[in-house]
């Protein structure tokens, strides 16, 4: 069993805090494992946890990393009122290449590449597939290297570029479009960054 995550947000995995989903994307295109997996009963999702797990972009999303597939697992995999909020703890990455190699063994529909979901699949990661995953240790560890506190009016010009360059070179950012969903606790989560 592995989950398979996706997005079309452009820099929801560009983060070591919160991530989340949408519990409506929750169980798309899964096999039968997840059957007894459900965004409304909290307490079944924790056997998610410590899953082999791969975090990908849409095809068409604008992420400067959407050839990029994170390889780990998720832990503190909780319910809000609309999402599934998790810690994502990555071992390495593979290209979107690789992925596709694999697509027919790891049952990946071709809809799933341009579809904002989280499935559960029955079968396992192939030996051959996990050959060629490049180690985390072949990136810069992920921690909080910048804290970026800015003026609203310096957000679009420069403040967004400069993120998501540090993010595409590897660097740890807390950055509030990184960080922070409708309804967060702003002073929260700026505590916790």
């Amino acid at each position: 069993m592995f989950n398979l995550i996706a997005t079309g947000d452009p820099t929801a995995w560009e983060t070591d805090q919160i991530m989340r989903m949408s519990k409506d994307r929750f169980g798309e295109y899964s096999g039968h494992e997840a059957s007894e997996l459900k965004a409304g009963t909290p307490d079944s999702l924790s056997a998610l946890e410590g899953v082999p797990t791969l975090l990908m972009y849409e095809i068409g999303s604008e992420a400067t990393n959407r050839d990029t597939i994170r390889y780990g697992n998720v832990h503190n995999v909780t319910v809000t009122r609309k999402d599934i909020t998790f810690r994502f703890e990555q071992e390495g990455i593979f290209t979107r290449a690789v992925m596709q190699e694999f697509a027919s063994r790891l049952d990946i529909d071709d809809f799933e590449w341009n579809r904002t979901h989280w499935a559960v699949k029955d079968s396992g990661l192939p030996s051959a597939m996990l050959s060629q995953l490049r180690p985390s240790t072949d990136v810069v560890p992920q921690k909080i290297n910048f804290f970026i506190s800015h003026a609203n009016e310096d957000k679009a010009a420069f403040v967004r570029p400069l993120a998501t360059a540090l993010k595409a070179s590897q660097y740890g950012v807390w950055y509030d479009e990184f960080e922070l969903t409708m309804g967060d606790s702003l002073l929260k989560n700026i505590d916790e960054g």
